[in-house]
């Protein structure tokens, strides 16, 4: 009996703390503006202004702004220096009815691209998650990131894509010269691996797999790339043996120009994709070798490659595949798997040389002439969404990474690589058909960027229901860890077991990082105490003993 009258009073009592949170909440934000408050008050502006002339010391120099006459609200500004004396001024007036800090919103990284809601693959691999971080374009200490695209052609007058296009702007076009001495003529935008120049062919395949990566994202038009900002280098006319070694031989050459250059001249190519291939051809002989041997090079100089696998349902382990057997640590083979996330049945598969999968089903991407595809399909999608992530990674911001990419290039692309091929989605149908047995999950390979950012990666907060997870007592300080499903308005609240509130303080939830709170003890004496989290989404309670 007593145990259930305990209970009873204990719900009782968080229904107390919750009503009285109702009525005393005020805003809450982790980034206020600490001499900027905002007041309702039915008082006119002068009227106003007199008030506060009378309460506040005229060395406070405070200024009021009315912001809405229908809501009766008001900006109150000073120095920082004088915040806390006239927020406790203004708490004085009965003539105010609420009373809060100004802050800064917080953006949420979803672009408005009219098609991105039909990209099932973008949610589907979490690769909005990425976006609270970061949206791509640029390293951490501002590098210009570039994917190298060999493929047949590419639309780069799209109007969804044409301000991603790599420029190489030591390079005059048309006039029938190497200007930045790279051994290549007229390659301003793009090689064209057939006529040995620039000259730019409109294919729709090559501006698909384009689109997936490197489509300008939140620019009202069209689709999002994974990459909203990034730089596409566009190779044509790849479409055979020879063309593949010159294409990435040309990679290489821009990206060690690029370095010896000090960034004057090449491309900072950190990815690329070739969404092609040859069946039943194995990377551990000639003439293949050589292909092969082009992924360990570029991969010395800090560049990984993604290649699509076989589109047709054999085991590559046993028929072979190219590029897929090829064994550098620097590429990534990629098969194919549908909005269940099942392998798609005319995908190759392997559990030796087919790393992992990826979204390459019905996808939302760029056509040429200016259009838009719903159902650009196969391993030619699926290797597009790898390459889109690493480059997306590489924009990671935290300077020890930075670092890493500048001084031992191989080893941040090992790096990146290693965040995504541990971070996977394991699934058992996958495990028995690729190597690392699962798909894409772009969240999980932001969280495993950490590591080369020796820890100092602050990851978009935990979100769930309003949840008290757990409550310590540490060396005179009350450690709290707690969840919310956003940062808005939130009261932190202590009472005792009658339900009196000793304790009440604007909760600051913050974006980023670990929710945790830190409270002295010293507060209240030792006993049995409740502390509640409670806001317009929930409320949550949990008893502690202070100590």
């Amino acid at each position: 009996m007593i145990g259930k009258r305990f209970i009873l009073k204990f719900n009782m009592i968080r229904y107390i703390v919750l009503f009285g949170w109702l009525f005393f909440t005020a805003l809450a934000n982790a980034q206020f503006i600490e001499n900027e408050f905002l007041i309702r008050s039915s008082l006119k502006p002068a009227d106003l202004r007199a008030r506060l002339s009378q309460i506040v010391d005229s060395r406070s120099q405070i200024v009021s702004t009315e912001l809405s006459v229908d809501f009766q609200m008001y900006k109150i500004e000073c120095s920082v220096s004088s915040a806390k004396e006239v927020e406790n001024s203004l708490k004085t007036m009965s003539d105010i009815e609420f009373l809060g800090k100004n802050q800064f919103v917080n953006f949420r990284q979803s672009p408005n691209d009219v098609l991105f809601t039909e990209q099932w693959a973008l949610s589907f691999s979490k690769i909005p998650k990425i976006w609270d971080v970061t949206t791509g374009g640029l390293t951490f200490d501002g590098k210009e990131i570039v994917i190298a695209v060999l493929d047949d052609g590419l639309d780069i007058n799209h109007s969804d894509i044409k301000d991603n296009i790599f420029i190489n702007k030591k390079e005059i076009p048309n006039d029938g010269k190497d200007n930045d001495g790279n051994g290549y003529i007229d390659d301003h935008m793009g090689y064209n691996v057939d006529l040995n120049n620039g000259t730019p062919i409109a294919q729709n395949h090559g501006t698909g797999v384009s689109g997936i990566m490197g489509a300008k994202g939140n620019n009202n038009l069209g689709v999002s790339g994974i990459n909203w900002d990034v730089k596409i280098l566009p190779i044509y006319g790849v479409n055979k043996l020879d063309e593949i070694i010159i294409a990435y031989s040309y990679v290489l050459k821009m990206k060690r120009l690029y370095l010896s250059s000090k960034g004057e001249k090449g491309a900072f190519v950190l990815v690329t994709n070739y969404s092609g291939g040859i069946a039943k051809a194995w990377g551990n002989e000639e003439p293949y070798k050589q292909w092969c041997a082009m992924y360990d090079l570029l991969g010395s100089e800090g560049i990984l490659s993604v290649g699509a696998t076989d589109n047709e349902p054999v085991n590559v382990d046993i028929l072979g595949d190219m590029p897929s057997t090829c064994s550098s640590d620097y590429f990534i083979s990629t098969t194919n798997i549908d909005e269940t996330g099942k392998k798609v049945f005319r995908a190759g598969f392997g559990t030796k040389y087919i790393a992992m999968a990826a979204p390459g089903e019905n996808l939302v991407t760029l056509s040429k002439n200016d259009g838009f595809v719903k159902e650009f399909s196969g391993t030619s999608a699926s290797s597009p969404m790898v390459a889109g992530t690493l480059a997306l990674l590489f924009s990671t911001p935290c300077e020890s990474f930075s670092n890493l990419i500048n001084n031992d290039k191989a080893a941040a692309a090992l790096a990146v690589r290693n965040a995504v091929l541990q971070s996977l989605t394991k699934t058992n149908d996958l495990k028995d058909q690729t190597k690392f047995g699962g798909y894409l999950n772009g969240e999980g390979a932001l969280a495993l960027m950490d590591d080369p950012c020796d820890g100092k990666l602050l990851l978009p907060s935990p979100k769930g229901d309003v949840e008290i997870k757990t409550v310590n007592s540490i060396n005179g300080e009350l450690i709290i860890e707690y969840l919310t499903p956003d940062e808005t308005d939130y009261q932190l609240m202590i009472s005792n077991t009658l339900g009196q509130i000793l304790y009440r303080s604007d909760l600051k939830v913050p974006s980023f990082g670990n929710k945790i709170l830190n409270i002295s003890q010293n507060l209240w004496p030792y006993g049995i105490y409740i502390v509640t989290i409670a806001g317009k989404s929930g409320a949550d309670s949990r008893l502690f003993f202070s100590k």
